[in-house]
């Protein structure tokens, strides 16, 4: 059951950024900042043409680092960053109330070398600021409630090391421990997402998300060639998931016709992911031509550690083969993705086919002042795949699968 299908979304995005940096030579080394104001945008417009919601953001973002010159053999960067952006959704199908999240964060990272051993320390604080504007004073039907806030003070701290223990191989390995704040859509959304055909619910009384993960790689080098493999393991004490309930919200459209939607809520539960990581380079020359091989592979499982039953919208086992040519002012190139069909799915989702996607793509490019000018075809999805994200809300999935076959030509300034 689904509503509004021929939804389409007209988006724009601009962000402005200033930054600089200092070399101060003492203790300080060096100082740096950005600066950054970034607008957004997206109208959801109906297959009438009318536009029947409109999202909109604005954020501004300081980050300050002072890099220390080295003690002994450590090294490292100290900073500050802050953060705010308001969210504002205009329409009848809002789903979310005006937002405003505001966060202040101290952070720094300590690295510590000797022959082939580092050790990489790191930590941030944070406070957050979630909060709903609620309901505007004009609304006909009350839904998101009066005006309500809420604040959290998550922390992460990490430990990582490298150890070159012969020429060309290294062993490397992680601990963590990771805490998030919810976002506003997390808190406040209640309403129908036209776009993802899903009523989509949070919840006000969310804690953080809490995680604790570990990884383990080792990796062979030899200049451009490259074999790697990394382990990885993560433990949620809660994980804000968004899970199918099993329910149904009806209503009557403007239309007067009766649509119904499945209703999806953001939960925090107790969840582990574990997986596996694949990847290989390989160059070679073939007369004039610089050949470039890769492939990488990755698997992944998770679980809700107190039902046992799959975490929602996770990722099948994917394959991902690629072909580079390069010569002169030419490069040539061809890549084939697989990603095997996912069947461990949450209740209420429905499993996804396998798929392959075959692309190619060819790039001619000269020198142009202090730049370059590029001229370019790429053609995906050449067998016109039918493929669908595992990882998309199933309501999504089933309205718009991965784009079909394409071609693309276009002319591109490098400067």
């Amino acid at each position: 059951m689904t509503v509004e299908p021929d939804v389409t979304i007209d988006m724009n995005r601009r962000r402005t950024t200033l930054a600089g940096e200092r070399s101060l030579g003492g203790f300080v080394d060096k100082l740096s900042f950005q600066l950054s104001d970034t607008r957004y945008q997206h109208q959801e417009i109906e297959g009438s043409g009318e536009v029947g919601t409109t999202f909109s953001s604005r954020g501004q973002a300081l980050r300050i680092e002072a890099r220390h010159a080295p003690q002994g053999a450590w090294q490292g960067v100290w900073g500050v960053q802050a953060e705010s952006m308001r969210f504002e959704a205009l329409g009848e199908e809002a789903f979310v109330p005006a937002t405003r999240t505001r966060s202040m964060a101290l952070f720094g990272m300590e690295e510590w070398r000797s022959g082939s051993l580092s050790l990489t320390l790191g930590g941030r604080l944070e406070r957050v600021t979630v909060r709903s504007e609620g309901d505007a004073p004009e609304v006909e039907e009350p839904r998101f409630g009066s005006a309500q806030s809420r604040s959290f003070s998550p922390g992460s701290v990490s430990v990582a090391s490298a150890w070159r223990f012969m020429p060309q191989w290294s062993l490397t390995g992680s601990l963590g421990a990771t805490q998030r704040a919810p976002a506003y859509y997390e808190l406040y959304a209640d309403g129908v997402h036209v776009a993802t055909a899903a009523y989509e619910r949070g919840d006000p009384s969310l804690g953080l998300e809490r995680s604790t993960h570990a990884d383990l790689g080792v990796s062979w080098q030899s200049g451009a060639n490259l074999i790697k493999a990394n382990v990885f393991a993560m433990r949620f004490g809660r994980f804000i998931a968004l899970e199918a309930t099993g329910e149904t919200f009806s209503e009557v459209g403007e239309d007067g016709e009766p649509f119904s939607v499945p209703i999806y809520a953001f939960q925090g539960v107790p969840a582990k992911l574990w997986g596996l990581e694949l990847e290989a380079k390989h160059r070679h020359q073939w007369g004039q031509w610089r050949i470039d091989s890769n492939a990488t592979w990755d698997w992944t499982r998770g679980e809700n550690s107190r039902t046992g039953e799959p975490l929602p919208r996770l990722a099948p086992m994917r394959l991902n083969l690629g072909l580079a040519a390069h010569q002169g002012a030419w490069s040539l190139g061809a890549g084939v993705k697989h990603a095997w069909a996912q069947r461990r799915v949450s209740q209420g989702d429905a499993a996804t086919d396998a798929y392959t996607l075959v692309n190619v793509w060819a790039a001619y490019t000269l020198p142009w002042a202090s730049g370059e000018w590029q001229a370019f075809l790429k053609g995906d999805n050449l067998g016109n795949a039918l493929a669908y994200n595992a990882t998309a809300v199933r309501t999504v999935r089933e309205l718009a699968p991965q784009a079909g076959r394409s071609l693309t030509v276009g002319l591109q300034a490098r400067f």
